[in-house]
This record gives structure tokens, C-alpha cells and sequence, in this order.
């Protein structure tokens, strides 16, 4: 508009291929970080920030988000990649405010692996997420 001032915002969100964190190049941390398969966040979702951790047999990932889905659209978002990755589904449940479901998959040397699926709605920030995935081997 004439006389008026231009807001633009660039977000970039690298492959996992140029980070520091690529398995193929660096090689897995740990077996439970190798079982986190990489979840691209859906279209016009931006990953605000992001951590994860890991342990003698488990690890984790997290992320804030900002985003116009709830928090059911984001798990089955999630659900759809971990199927292709070979995780299988046990159970799931979906409220207003949060959406969660429950997973289990076999890695290449037969050890059995849980996975829990978590995503929560911010109360104070409307488009505000947080999603969390944890995976544990069943000793």
C-alpha cells in the first residue's frame, strides 16, 4: 500500500542433511536417538525451538510450534510419518487441548521399542503447540 511499511518474514527450515546432526555423515548418537525417525513438520507449521535428549536405551524429541492445526491434526500429521518409518500404532486419544497415541516397532537386531506421541495445546498462546515423541527399548 502507498506510504505504508512492508512486513517479511523469512523462516528457513534446513534438511536434516545440512546439520551437524546428520546420522549419515556423523553416525547415530545412540540406539535410541537411530529409532527417532526425522518428522518434517506440516505445511505453514513453524518449529519455533526444538531439543532432545537421550539415555541408556530411550531418547527423545521436542519442539514448540506455531501453528493453525490442533493438536489431534498434528499427531495424525506425525502418526502418518512414524507409519512409514515401520513404527506400528497401539492406541491414541485425541481432546481439545491435547492429542496423544502410543507406539511400538522392532529394530533391525529384533529388540522391541515403545514409542509415546504427545502434542499439547499452549492455554495462553492460541497457535502455540508443543509436541513431544520419546522412544524406550523393552528390556
Amino acid at each position: 500500500m502507498p506510504g505504508k511499511g512492508t512486513d517479511v518474514r523469512l523462516n528457513i527450515q534446513s534438511p536434516v542433511q545440512y546439520s551437524a546432526c546428520d546420522p549419515d555423515v556423523y553416525g547415530p548418537y545412540d540406539e535410541g536417538s537411530a529409532m527417532i525417525p526425522e518428522l518434517i513438520t506440516p505445511q505453514g507449521t513453524v518449529v519455533e525451538s526444538g531439543g532432545s535428549s537421550s539415555g541408556d536405551g530411550m531418547a527423545d524429541t521436542s519442539a514448540s510450534l506455531t501453528t493453525d492445526l490442533s493438536p489431534a491434526e498434528l499427531v495424525e500429521s506425525y502418526a502418518d510419518q512414524l507409519r512409514e518409518a515401520g513404527w506400528t500404532q497401539i492406541a491414541r486419544e485425541a481432546a481439545e487441548e491435547l492429542a496423544w497415541s502410543t507406539w511400538s516397532t522392532t529394530d533391525e537386531e529384533g529388540q522391541q521399542w515403545a514409542g509415546m506421541l504427545l502434542v499439547a495445546a499452549n492455554p495462553v498462546v492460541p497457535d502455540r503447540m508443543f509436541a513431544w515423541f520419546r522412544v524406550e527399548r523393552a528390556d
